[in-house]
């Protein structure tokens, strides 16, 4: 499950769109959308 506080201020640099963007090339669609949304929600809603 990804977690973050981003925009973080505390960050060597500031949070940009092309960091989600690397996720999502990097994992593909379908497991960048399980890492960045679905497994949490499944993980809410069968609690």
């Amino acid at each position: 499950m990804f977690g973050t506080d981003l925009p973080s201020t505390r960050a060597r640099r500031p949070y940009h769109p092309a960091d989600l963007e690397l996720i999502c090339e990097t994992l593909g669609e379908k497991l960048a959308g399980k890492v960045l949304y679905q497994n949490a929600a499944d993980w809410y809603l069968k609690r």
